[in-house]
């Protein structure tokens, strides 16, 4: 339980991430308080060591960097290899850290049930293997263990056909959303997905976010 608490925390500051990045400049906080809220996320990701978490925020600042007017082209290049080198001199570093170790047992474990999921999708890829089949299995045990991905339970119960009409209706749910914001949408969609399996609930906000926000930008252009 204190595992999943913590990783649900991670991901709801990959969440905060995105409304500090991206749309907290249509509410009335502060700078101070809006810097607060984004330092506790990234801590929080950090304390928690949460690797997918850290790679979905990693796309939000991307997406940030790539879409902020007031940044030039020259220093948004320079700005995305600054970060890849970091990050990989970090990795390097820091080698043994939960967070850029993948082949620790926790990593090989997720990396086992990720392949071992692709293996289930292709028995039935269409259409799935109907509901209570979305179980992937610790190799060795008997024990079931669920794959930690909302979108892989999701293909293997249901289908890649039921994936896509899913992924169409999330798309048409943006239809009136700006790309930018569809983009970091499908970041959260695709990232946090892909990820963890316990707060997919969430996602039916980020049309809402996304639209309001391309009114806001749209009025301001006026």
């Amino acid at each position: 339980t204190d595992v999943i608490q913590l990783n649900l925390s991670s991901y709801y500051a990959a969440f905060l991430v995105a409304i500090c990045l991206f749309y907290s400049k249509y509410t009335k906080l502060g700078i101070i308080l809006k810097s607060a809220m984004l330092i506790t996320a990234l801590f929080a990701v950090y304390w928690n060591q949460t690797r997918g978490a850290f790679i979905v925020i990693l796309a939000l600042f991307i997406l940030w960097i790539a879409f902020n007017p007031r940044i030039n082209f020259f220093f948004k290049a320079l700005l995305l290899v600054s970060i890849i080198s970091i990050i990989g001199g970090l990795a390097i570093t820091f080698s043994g850290s939960r967070i850029f170790n993948l082949v620790d047992s926790s990593g090989l474990e997720r990396i086992l049930m990720y392949v071992d999921a692709y293996y289930q999708i292709l028995l039935y890829p269409f259409f799935g293997l109907g509901e209570g089949f979305e179980n992937t299995f610790r190799p060795g045990l008997f024990a079931p263990l669920l794959v930690h991905s909302f979108i892989l339970r999701y293909t293997i119960a249901y289908g890649i056909v039921s994936v896509g009409i899913f992924l169409l209706i999330f798309f048409f749910m943006h239809a009136k959303a700006s790309f930018k914001y569809r983009l970091v949408s499908f970041a959260l969609f695709i990232g946090i997905g892909s990820f963890t399996i316990y707060i997919f609930w969430w996602f039916s906000i980020l049309p809402i976010l996304a639209i309001q926000a391309t009114k806001i930008d749209a009025q301001k252009m006026r």
